[in-house]
């Protein structure tokens, strides 16, 4: 749906024509009411935050079309393969670590396999955000909130500590905080199991 609203901004709206005879499907009275709003001052103001937002976003997320649910499938076999050529994630131990890692790896066209990006890796060291979540784990483990309830490596470092409303990273937004960490206890500390898959 963003990706529609973008081609009629930019192919229509700002060309000042129609897109009926491309898509006739919409009404005039809808395409009146978009049109009137996209070019209000507050529209272009807020896309003008968007776009410096969106810049800034080095590492978008690349599920697929999919999205999370169908990722899901395919990461294990991902993450291995990067594993092969990366001996660094090899010392990750944290599921949900491995899996935001794995949807920001980006296929190689030519060689048709998945990489790090150079925000991600360079020179066999890793940089950036993955070294920052791969130095709080460590941390983590070593000073014992790896094991709290609802402590989590990529929502300290990504979300500063804090989750999504309502929902959680890296699983279907169907699922929320409460089903997505399952604890139970093992004599005075909590074991952590992950609620990703669909049941």
């Amino acid at each position: 749906m963003r990706n529609f609203r973008f081609t009629l901004m930019n192919k229509y709206v700002k060309k000042n024509k129609t897109p009926f005879n491309d898509y006739d499907g919409l009404e005039p009275k809808h395409w009146d009411l978009f049109a009137a709003k996209a070019l209000t001052e507050d529209f272009k103001e807020k896309s003008r935050k968007a776009k410096i937002s969106a810049q800034k976003n080095y590492e978008p997320a690349r599920v697929g079309r999919r999205g999370m649910i169908g990722f899901m499938d395919v990461w294990e076999d991902r993450w291995n393969q990067l594993v092969s050529e990366n001996d660094l994630l090899s010392h990750m131990q944290d599921e949900r670590l491995k899996i935001y890692t794995t949807s920001r790896a980006q296929l190689n066209p030519v060689t048709n396999l998945y990489q790090l990006g150079p925000h991600q890796s360079s020179e066999g060291v890793l940089t950036g955000r993955l070294k920052e979540l791969h130095e709080k784990e460590r941390e983590m483990k070593a000073n014992g909130s790896y094991y709290e309830a609802r402590k989590d490596v990529v929502t300290e470092v990504v979300g500063n500590g804090r989750e999504h409303g309502g929902r959680s990273r890296l699983v279907s937004r169907v699922i929320g905080t409460k089903k997505q960490f399952v604890f139970h206890k093992k004599g005075r500390k909590l074991k952590r199991q992950k609620y990703y898959r669909r049941r």
